[in-house]
């Protein structure tokens, strides 16, 4: 599992020392957990501390301001510490030349790339199967997100997001059931096959029913309602052609999944994406 701060939440909302303290208390409160947790974080050294906290004030003339001086060096730690969290540029993923946007609502999008949120946008494609979140500070743009939309260049992605502790904890805890539950459906003896093909948003390997050759693949990064879920398509999807999307299934009570049909136009006209590998993907128990 995976933490990424996100700078782009530091923005110059706080209008004085006051809020910026409380912002840092609260935000050192979520990393300790995470250091609990032995999760692995991430930041960009480069950009956070050119950032504004304070308004009209960047990072570190913000920081100085701060007159509890435990506060300060806690948040410190966090921020300096050239181990936890780590720089995601000395290992960048990205293409900073691909344009990332950020899309909050219908009226409120801007362009990311070179930032935090494409670099975890990046690694989900190339790695669907480790669970990432971004660490948001509070009252930012990004207040009450729980998901951000992503669209690099014109594919749509979703990126989960915190910035509340209890959020974080039950991510945490959803992570690590899905992977069980993932786990746990990829060995059923019988009932699916392992196949060459792979979703290209997410590198999910897709997977072939027996019974009637239906296509399914793990709905890693947008899970609806919180639910895991599978994506299935009839037998016939060909790859970039709509008409066969059958509907999602959800895990139920009786430990099997039962498929739930779309019910607007726009979904049933949804296209199977796919990519296809040299080999069968190999799973063991």
């Amino acid at each position: 599992m995976e933490i990424f701060i996100n700078e782009l939440s530091l923005h110059g909302q706080y209008s004085n020392e006051h809020e910026f303290a409380k912002a840092i208390n609260y935000f050192a409160t979520i990393f300790k957990e995470i250091e609990k947790q032995k999760m692995t974080a991430f930041k960009d050294g480069q950009i956070l501390l050119a950032k504004q906290a304070i308004q009209d004030k960047y990072f570190q003339e913000s920081l100085h301001k701060i007159r509890d001086i435990s506060q300060k060096r806690r948040f410190e730690r966090i921020i300096y510490n050239r181990l936890n969290p780590k720089d995601w540029r000395d290992n960048q993923i990205h293409d900073s030349n691909i344009k990332f946007i950020c899309k909050l609502d219908e009226n409120q999008q801007f362009e990311v790339q070179d930032t935090t949120l494409a670099e975890v946008t990046e690694r989900n494609i190339q790695d669907s199967k480790t669970p990432r979140i971004l660490i948001n500070f509070i009252e930012s743009k990004f207040k009450n997100k729980s998901e951000l939309e992503i669209y690099k260049e014109t594919n749509q992605y979703f990126l989960k997001s915190a910035d509340d502790l209890g959020i974080l904890l039950n991510w945490l805890n959803t992570s690590k059931s899905n992977q069980k539950i993932h786990h746990e459906f990829l060995i059923q003896s019988g009932l699916f096959e392992s196949t060459n093909m792979y979703y290209p948003n997410t590198g999910e390997n897709i997977f072939r029913k027996e019974s009637d050759g239906s296509l399914w693949y793990y709905d890693f990064n947008h899970e609806e309602g919180g639910k895991p879920h599978f994506e299935v398509f009839g037998k016939n999807a060909k790859s970039g052609k709509s008409g066969n999307y059958q509907g999602t299934a959800y895990l139920s009570g009786n430990n099997n999944y039962e498929l739930t049909a779309p019910k607007t136009d726009n979904q049933k006209s949804r296209k199977f994406l796919c990519n296809y590998r040299k080999s069968v993907k190999k799973y063991k128990d």
